[in-house]
């Protein structure tokens, strides 16, 4: 690509009213990690470059810079706050990029968005897998409860409340 170590990451948070951040920069854009997009000082055709990708959802071209798409993965749909965020990964070039180089550019950003989705669905299993225990301890507490009561129902006279003959006969055998 000829290019030098100069490139930006942005995410568009929509739980946070669709504002875009800068996740990490490299080279030059290195100043604005962790910055709102409109808090930085880059070029107006690469802020409006950035904000076109994440709003259409799709790479955007704009002078010596490349801003490819990265599709955040899919959700259940179980808590909206819990959705990940689209991002843009932007490369800035001495001359514009060739096709192919454009085209191997995209499917290295495919590869990351099925990173991404590989860790939302390892995040989810963790979750679903930590569920799945406490609600077995929370069953098996239930169960050793109620198997309390039946023993206790089985061993003492209801009427007298004393221990009963089985109560005896288990005592006796353990002895």
């Amino acid at each position: 690509l000829d290019a030098g170590p100069d490139g930006i990451l942005c995410a568009l948070a929509p739980a946070r009213g669709g504002t875009i951040r800068v996740l990490a920069g490299v080279g030059h854009f290195e100043r604005h990690n962790q910055s709102l997009l409109e808090a930085t000082d880059l070029p107006e055709d690469l802020a409006t470059a950035i904000g076109t990708a994440l709003r259409q959802r799709t790479g955007v071209v704009a002078g010596d810079h490349t801003v490819l798409f990265i599709p955040a993965p899919k959700t259940d749909g179980e808590n909206p706050d819990d959705a990940a965020s689209d991002a843009v990964a932007c490369i800035q070039a001495p001359r514009p990029l060739l096709d192919q180089e454009r085209e191997l550019l995209e499917v290295f950003t495919s590869k990351i968005a099925i990173g991404f989705a590989n860790v939302a669905l390892y995040e989810r299993l963790r979750q679903i897998n930590q569920n799945l225990e406490h609600r077995v301890r929370e069953r098996t507490r239930e169960l050793e409860e109620a198997n309390q009561a039946l023993h206790r129902l089985a061993t003492i006279d209801p009427l007298t409340g004393a221990r009963n003959r089985r109560a005896f006969m288990e005592s006796a055998g353990q002895e």
